[in-house]
């Protein structure tokens, strides 16, 4: 009974981390994504933004994305977390 145990729970362990893997591969790519996206969310229509605009603007996207990234990082290792605490019980 006891190895049927380990059995099961090495089977939801490895399960919570390939959960978890593609879960960070979406998040990377949506994050790679966005990054890709704003020098062009950046332009405006009618006159250019100035250099020194246009850097803020690209500043100000990019520590945007990468929080909203840290954010859903953090958030799949909770569930991770949760997930291992799952499959050891």
């Amino acid at each position: 009974a006891a190895d049927q145990e380990r059995k099961v729970s090495d089977r939801l362990i490895d399960e919570a981390a390939a959960k978890r893997q593609r879960t960070l591969d979406d998040i990377l790519v949506r994050f790679q994504e966005e990054k890709r996206q704003i020098p062009e969310k950046c332009k405006i229509q009618g006159p250019a933004l100035s250099d020194d605009a246009a850097n803020d603007c690209v500043n100000r996207l990019t520590e945007k994305a990468t929080a909203d990234a840290d954010r859903e990082r953090s958030s799949a290792d909770n569930i991770h977390n949760s997930d291992l605490d799952t499959a050891v019980k």
